[in-house]
Formats: structure tokens, C-alpha cells, sequence
């Protein structure tokens, strides 16, 4: 489950090039009008939504489940067998179903972030905020989908990366760690809340249900192919 922001970038773009004339399109709209095509991709749901009159773009992927171990889970289940699932495909390949399958590997992310997360709540960890770097922080759909599916705010840092291996050549000329991050740590972050809504809440926790059932269906169609 979460891994590298470099991981999960190459693992949504092997999702997006899946249907590689829908990418093509979301690819030429974004260029045109300038943005990227995780933003063309969010002005896309953000209009479906609106279109099939739903409250939120979340309930896209209603009828659309996503197990997005297709490198096998590090945490919480420390399994490198398991594979990638996707259940509820059709044949559909225009940019809506390119749209909605990119929303449903989005919120399985996050899904997996949250079974994390209750897995430290279960031993005794208690987290109350989510502090979030890299690629994905860009992502404004996953930053969100993510303060709701984990109920909890998200903070947003710009560059920590960097800004963390900047830190650490500090130290390397003398600084003490401590020098180092008052002089390079600003306040450059923001704060995404969860939604609030309790029918956004009460649909993750359903969809959420499904995400960690895949798992335990995987583990039988092993079973039943023993031989």
C-alpha cells in the first residue's frame, strides 16, 4: 500500500495509460488549457458529479473497488504476494470511465492509509493529524479524499523533502540539527480538514469495507488454487 511518491506515481500512470486513447484526450484538454492531467481529471469528475446531480464526485466509484497492491503490501500487512484487484470493470474506455477508474485507485490509496492508521490506533498509537510530503501533496483530490477518509486533518508541507536533505548538509558543516531547521523551516504549509459531510464520511466507510474485503477474497482464490 503507501509506498515512495515515485512509486504511486509510476502505479497511477500504469492505471492511466490502461485506456491510452481516453489519456490521450485528458492529455491534449490539459495541455490546452494549461494544467496538468490530474487537474483535467478532477474538472472532469467535478462535472460528472454535477451532471448525474451528486453530492460529491466520491460516489463516482460506487460501483467501481480498488486493491492497489500491484507491488504487494508493505504495511500494514507486510505481504510482497498479493497483487493488484480491480473489481467492477466494464468495457467502457472513453475519458468518463478513465475518470472515474483514476478516482477509484485515488481513494484506494487512501484507504490503505487509513488501514495503516488503525493499525497504530490498535497497538496503542494514538494520531490525531497527518502530516504529508512529495508528489502526492500536490494532488489536491488525494489530499482531500484523504483528510475523509482518515477523518483527520492533513497538513501539507512545501519541498520537506528537500528541504529535509538541505537540513542534513547543514549538519554536515558544523550546525547542530536544531540550528539547521530554525533557520530553513518556515511555516509554508497548509491545512486541508475533512469534509464533514456525514453521507461523504458514511460512504467511504462502506467503500472502505469492500477495499480491506479484496484482500481476504484474494487470500481464498489462492486457497482454491492450491493443488
Amino acid at each position: 500500500t503507501p509506498t515512495s511518491s515515485h512509486c504511486l506515481y509510476f502505479q497511477i500512470n500504469f492505471v492511466l495509460c490502461s485506456l491510452p486513447e481516453a489519456f490521450a484526450e485528458v492529455k491534449q484538454q490539459a495541455d490546452k488549457t494549461g494544467i496538468t492531467i490530474y487537474e483535467e481529471l478532477s474538472c472532469v469528475l467535478k462535472r460528472l458529479a454535477e451532471d448525474k446531480g451528486l453530492l460529491s464526485p466520491a460516489f463516482l466509484s460506487h460501483n467501481l473497488h480498488v486493491l492497489p497492491d500491484y507491488h504487494g503490501n508493505r504495511s500494514p500487512l507486510a505481504d510482497p504476494h498479493v497483487c493488484g484487484m480491480v473489481c467492477g470493470l466494464t468495457l467502457a474506455t472513453d475519458v468518463e470511465a478513465l475518470s472515474v477508474l483514476y478516482l477509484a485507485h485515488i481513494q484506494a490509496l487512501a484507504y490503505g492509509v487509513r488501514h495503516i492508521l488503525e493499525e497504530l490506533n490498535r497497538a496503542g498509537h494514538y494520531l490525531g493529524v497527518i502530516l504529508l510530503c512529495g508528489g502526492l501533496a500536490h494532488n489536491t483530490l488525494y489530499v482531500q479524499t484523504l483528510a475523509d477518509i482518515a477523518a483527520l486533518p492533513v497538513i501539507v508541507m512545501e519541498d520537506s523533502v528537500l528541504r529535509g536533505s538541505a537540513i542534513l548538509a547543514a549538519v554536515c558543516t558544523g550546525q547542530s540539527v536544531i540550528e539547521a531547521m530554525e533557520k530553513m523551516c518556515g511555516r509554508n504549509f497548509g491545512v486541508v480538514q475533512p469534509c464533514g459531510v456525514p453521507a461523504i464520511l458514511e460512504y467511504h466507510h462502506h467503500k472502505y469495507r469492500v477495499f480491506r474485503q479484496l484482500y481476504e477474497d484474494q487470500k481464498k482464490y489462492a486457497c482454491l488454487m492450491k493443488m
